[in-house]
């Protein structure tokens, strides 16, 4: 048995698990950068860039088909291309139909449809199946579904192709906790004729959305002869990229049965082989898939160095795979350190738990994962804990005039947290770290990381300063039991602490926002004192946009009319495709759960509440509670002020 390959140092990179073997091809609108980003570009990641902007390509939204095998399994870049408006058709019923993209021409599973059962202008319906069974889920009603019942009423076409559409990479907490929760609900399908399956366009979201362990256990509800070669291939990718190696391992076994000729399959076959000791039978494995013709050099290489090769080092990967990150960590290889610079939140989970690279590199690729919610933050604060750390930094970080803020500038903050030998202190280092996110960006991943530790502080006379930082980080998480003691302590000194004083008119508002329920919580004076803190900041009338749009979708009074700043308005927002619009508002009239949901999110766009149009942020607010989501919206509500210096 000889050794085969020699590693090639290619340039280049092609990053983030690409739905590329995961047909159809989907358009994924990415815009500019959001309001809520985890971190400036170039903020001093340790020279990582860890945050990177691409372009939008243009294209054509292809059509969904019941299955996605296609291409091979690489974490690529993508350049899609930005739907174009269809017709307004005809609906059923009391449905308002929406005018959605014309889907490219695909071959009809049936040469016509049947008379009486036509679709909205511009949705072509082929029938795969009278009865469809594909909303099963693994999330029931008293696990955060959102009911069996929730695509009710909802024209399937619709489903069929707005979900596709839906936004996946947003930094809004709420908005992919809403996202996950519409694609892992298990529910009755919507009706209507099935011209796409949705457990695999339901797949497709949720690779792209991120969590490795929701897409294993989402995959592990289809039976095993609904599986094609790409939904196994997905499988043992998210098995294997979750550290579920052994689990990714048994999966194959099953699957090469049925995909003996899938070249990415074979390979992962070898790889387990080799991993459970059958060294011989690996590299057997190997050779004959080189003899097929395979051009992966890497995998040759990682193979070789499993099979006791001491020389093997990896420069760059070209086109990485979940493969190749297990095989590099298997072999206790570093990964190239461009891969840190991805946007796939898979892959820099992946990297955050690869104990062979650089710890500076774990950091920001873990601090991105966990933005991303790809790694679970208390993964990233155990990485926190584990950085070195020189008292005499902590100094530094806490100067006002710190320049850059890097990942290992946050992970000393938390370290001065948790060994802060007072609660005054400790407050200090929160409050900066508090800061630092709001300024330099990343400000919901900070306050994820800071709760349990803010919760440990109980409120005090001599810690008033420290009310409206704490305050606001624990509404944001919905901790509003604990930010209302901060609040209490306000409203007690505010007649005799100026400090007290000038926290006060902002307290109130989160209060308010949160739906605190005393009725002096907010009033006509309370808007005129805060409208006057913020005069100073000389954002006072895009706040207030903001404020009053936050404040109407909520159902909360405002004040009058005249005591609303007109300002330019120049940083409202867009207003999205118009159909997604006004269907919103019907659909919540009409209790179409699901349906709003998606439309919610649709209107909110990529770049979230922080950033949206004020009337959409109002609509997609009072849409959500009418059909139950109330904590839903004023978590979005929250984020929303936040993202707007509130």
């Amino acid at each position: 048995m000889h050794k085969r390959g020699t590693l090639v140092r290619a340039t280049g990179l092609a990053l983030g698990l690409a739905g590329a073997w995961l047909a159809p091809a989907i358009a994924d609108e990415t815009g500019g950068p959001l309001v809520l980003t985890p971190w400036e570009s170039g903020a001093g990641n340790t020279g990582t860039g860890t945050t990177g902007s691409g372009t939008t390509g243009s294209g054509t939204t292809g059509s969904t088909g019941s299955s996605f095998d296609t291409g091979t399994n690489t974490l690529g870049t993508e350049s899609s291309g930005n739907a174009g408006t269809g017709s307004t058709g005809t609906g059923s019923g009391d449905y308002v139909p929406i005018p959605l993209p014309e889907p490219v021409a695909t071959e009809p599973l049936e040469p016509t449809t049947p008379e009486g059962e036509r679709a909205p202008e511009g949705i072509t319906v082929n029938t795969l199946d009278d009865s469809p069974t594909d909303y099963g889920g693994t999330l029931e009603p008293s696990a955060g579904g959102f009911g069996y019942e929730m695509w009710h009423g909802t024209d399937r076409a619709v489903v069929e192709q707005l979900l596709p559409q839906m936004p996946i990479r947003p930094i809004s907490p709420s908005m992919r906790d809403l996202a996950r929760r519409l694609l892992l609900s298990s529910a009755t399908p919507p009706p209507g004729r099935a011209n796409a399956d949705l457990m695999a366009i339901r797949a497709e979201r949720l690779r792209r959305l991120g969590n490795a362990a929701d897409i294993a256990s989402f995959l592990a509800l289809m039976n095993s002869g609904n599986l094609n070669a790409g939904s196994a291939r997905l499988q043992v990718d998210a098995l294997l990229l979750d550290g579920r190696r052994d689990e990714a391992c048994t999966a194959v076994r099953s699957h090469i049965a049925a995909f003996d000729a899938d070249i990415y399959l074979q390979k992962t076959f070898a790889f387990c082989q080799m991993v459970s000791g059958d060294r011989t039978g690996a590299m057997l494995a190997s050779d004959l898939v080189a003899e097929q013709g395979d051009d992966d050099p890497v995998f040759y290489a990682l193979m070789n160095a499993l099979d006791g090769d001491e020389g093997a080092s990896i420069d760059s990967l070209p086109e990485a795979t979940a493969l190749h990150l297990a095989m590099l960590d298997e072999a206790g290889l570093a990964p190239p350190a461009d891969l840190v610079q991805s946007d796939d939140p898979l892959l820099l989970a992946a990297l955050a738990r690869n104990e062979a690279l650089a710890s500076d590199l774990r950091l920001a690729a873990a601090e991105q994962a966990a933005a991303r919610g790809s790694l679970p933050v208390e993964e990233l604060m155990a990485l926190y804990r584990a950085e070195p750390a020189d008292p005499t930094e902590i100094d530094t970080v806490m100067d006002s005039a710190v320049g850059a803020v890097s990942p290992r500038v946050r992970a000393l903050l938390y370290k001065a947290t948790l060994t802060a030998p007072d609660p005054a202190l400790r407050a200090r280092y929160l409050q900066r770290s508090l800061e630092l996110a709001r300024k330099h960006g990343g400000y919901m991943l900070a306050v994820q990381v800071a709760v349990p530790e803010l919760r440990k502080i109980v409120p005090s006379d001599r810690l008033a300063w420290f009310a409206i930082d704490a305050a606001r980080a624990l509404y944001v998480s919905g901790q509003n039991e604990a930010a209302g003691a901060w609040f209490a302590l306000i409203r007690r000194m505010a007649p005799n602490d100026p400090v007290a004083a000038e926290a006060l008119p902002s307290l109130w508002l989160f209060a308010r926002v949160a739906g605190a329920s005393d009725p002096a919580i907010w009033d006509a004076s309370s808007l005129t004192a805060w409208r006057a803190t913020q005069e100073s900041s000389g954002a006072s009338a895009d706040h207030a946009l903001r404020l009053f749009a936050v404040f109407d979708g909520l159902g909360e009074p405002v004040g009058h009319a005249s005591d609303v700043l007109i300002g330019s308005d120049t940083n409202a927002g867009a207003v999205p495709n118009s159909a997604y619009f006004f269907n919103l508002a019907d659909a919540a009239a009409a209790g179409r759960r699901g349906e709003t949901v998606l439309l919610a999110l649709l209107n909110l766009g990529e770049g979230g509440p922080g950033v949206v149009s004020p009337i959409v942020l109002s609509r997609v607010l009072r849409s959500l509670r009418e059909v139950g989501l109330t904590n839903e919206a004023r978590s979005l509500a929250f984020e929303a002020i936040v993202a707007a210096g509130i």
